[in-house]
C-alpha cells in the first residue's frame, strides 16, 4: 500500500466506467478531486498458495476527509490476474493478514 505517485494521480480510467457513478466527463472528476483534496492510494493484493497459482489486484483508491473521517469515493481496478512477481511494485508498506 502507498500514496499514488504524481504520474498516477489524475488516472480516474475512463468515462464508461465512471458514469454509473454519476460523472458526465473525466474533467468533472479531476475538478471535483482538486476541490474535495482526494487522497490516493495504490494497494495491490494477492494470495499464494506456494503452487505459482495466486491471484493478484491491483486497485487504485480515492479518498476524501469528511468531518474528520476519511471517506472512500472512488476505486479503480488496474489488474486483476494471475500472480506475476509485479506484486510488490512500487515500494510501500507490507501489510499480512493476521499480522
Amino acid at each position: 500500500m502507498r500514496p499514488l505517485l504524481t504520474s498516477e494521480k489524475e488516472d480516474f480510467a475512463t468515462l464508461e466506467e465512471l458514469a454509473p457513478a454519476g460523472f458526465a466527463s473525466l474533467e468533472e472528476v479531476r475538478e471535483k478531486a482538486e476541490v474535495e483534496k482526494w487522497e490516493g492510494l495504490r494497494v495491490n493484493m494477492w494470495t499464494e498458495d506456494n503452487k505459482g497459482r495466486g491471484i493478484l489486484v491491483k486497485v487504485q483508491y480515492w479518498w476524501r476527509e469528511e468531518d474528520g473521517a476519511w471517506k472512500q469515493i472512488l476505486h479503480d481496478i488496474m489488474f486483476l490476474g494471475p500472480v506475476d512477481g509485479t506484486e510488490k511494485d512500487g515500494g510501500g508498506i507490507l501489510v499480512e493478514e493476521g499480522v
